[in-house]
């Protein structure tokens, strides 16, 4: 049965069907009635549901509440379907407040109880008070969740429409995971695409944040990193001007400056085999000026350098081939460090260029930068690192911040002698760092 209630005056109050009828609480859209209120009846009923609905269709239209609360009273003890059509000048569409529609039998209204002796199954809405089958998870009218706390009776077997619904529903789920299912393997195919190319093209038409110029779609690049987009020839300055070997995103504004870095495959990408060449040498310099443990070959022009270790004394050059000596900071393949140091002194009241190496070393003894073995007197040198240094001719282990030998006369171990370093838990110098 159709039932509707306006905000006030004629039939303020909502009205009570019969089974098969009920009322949906809340606010809709205005409803469009029919042009006349007029009762519908079916030939199987009875003659008094007839009389009842045509009475109520009357009481309504005029505006009697009481006879049209008592007609639908009458009408629900009879439990025989109805339906009663309103003309919209008795219940002005803008007036509508409540929207009754048919239910099925057996869920009761909003004013309803369930027959003696009948249970009725499923959960009631708490918006609408719509009694719902047990498995819908919300309400069929105003689509409310279903209450966390109600679960579907034991033994409950849901009849055909809610078997075709529940079938229904599954099918449609199927089908959701099917299409999701579908775009996550496209995505995972586009990315395996992405990944095989060396440089990301935006697809939108882009302005480059550096040039202001306007992009046309597939010529910009879009970082992998950051995602911000540039034209190929700002991206290029940005890396051939760099001073780092690590180029950042050259994007910035008022507000932010980014952190992102270019990948190696997108320099490589961007610069000429020829630029990319140069690029990496410069990162090559840069990392050998800043290390305090490098060391350049001494053969002319060459580009051969390393990371020393404390306990590395000679350098094998890659490039040239040529064996260099740490700790004279000098080549001398034939030669052991005092051979060369005897011969530097030897040369140099001839030679201009053993002179200055000897010079050298004198001066660097001087302001304390090396030192003389205090065994066999060569020049020995710290490179880097703790205080422990070891003489490469006569082996002996030297500390270097005191310039004396490290352990007494019996060698390593013995405390009679040397710097007594750790002796009772004290450093041998106040600058001590670590000579073992």
């Amino acid at each position: 049965m159709e039932e509707t209630t306006r905000k006030g005056g004629r039939g303020g109050q909502g009205l009570a069907g019969g089974e098969g009828a009920g009322c949906v609480g809340g606010a809709t859209n205005p409803v469009s009635l029919c042009e006349q209120a007029e009762p519908a009846a079916h030939p199987a009923r009875p003659p008094a549901a007839e009389e009842l609905a045509q009475r109520l269709a009357e009481a309504i239209e005029s505006g009697d509440q009481g006879l049209a609360c008592q007609s639908a009273g009458e009408l629900a003890a009879l439990a025989v379907p109805v339906s009663v059509r309103l003309r919209e000048r008795a219940y002005p569409a803008q007036e509508i407040r409540w929207a009754l529609v048919p239910r099925r039998a057996g869920q009761p209204g909003r004013d309803e109880r369930a027959p003696a002796g009948r249970t009725t199954l499923g959960w009631v809405c708490p918006r609408c008070t719509y009694v719902n089958k047990p498995t819908r998870p919300g309400c069929e009218l105003c689509c409310q969740g279903r209450p966390e706390g109600y679960r579907v009776p034991d033994g409950y077997r849901p009849d055909a429409a809610e078997q075709a619904r529940l079938r229904g529903e599954e099918e449609a789920l199927q089908r959701y995971q099917q299409v999701k299912e579908q775009q996550q393997q496209e995505n995972y195919e586009q990315l395996l695409q992405l990944d095989g190319q060396s440089l990301v093209p935006a697809d939108a038409a882009i302005e480059c944040p550096i040039c202001l110029g306007i992009v046309p779609p597939g010529e910009g690049v879009t970082l992998r990193e950051c995602l911000h987009a540039f034209c190929r020839d700002c991206l290029k300055g940005t890396i051939l001007n760099s001073p780092e070997p690590e180029v950042p995103c050259p994007y910035i504004d008022k507000n932010y400056s980014c952190m992102g870095q270019l990948l190696e495959r997108e320099i490589k990408a961007l610069l000429s085999p020829e630029e990319y060449e140069r690029f990496l040498d410069l990162g090559v310099s840069i990392a050998e000026t800043r290390s305090p443990c490098s060391y350049h070959c001494k053969t002319a022009d060459c580009r051969g350098w390393c990371f020393f270790e404390d306990d590395v004394n000679e350098f094998s050059c890659p490039v040239c081939l040529k064996v260099n000596c740490l700790l004279c900071q000098a080549i001398h393949e034939s030669m052991n460090c005092r051979e060369y140091q005897d011969d530097l002194q030897a040369r140099a009241e001839k030679d201009q260029a053993a002179r200055q190496t000897s010079e050298m070393l004198t001066s660097m003894v001087q302001r304390g930068e090396a030192m003389h073995c205090p065994r066999c007197r060569i020049v020995v040198q710290k490179k880097d690192g703790c205080d422990w240094i070891r003489c490469t001719v006569c082996h002996t282990e030297i500390c270097w911040v005191t310039k004396g030998p490290r352990w007494g006369p019996a060698g390593p171990g013995d405390t009679s002698g040397g710097c007594r370093c750790r002796l009772k838990g004290a450093p041998c110098h106040p600058h001590c760092q670590n000579c073992h």
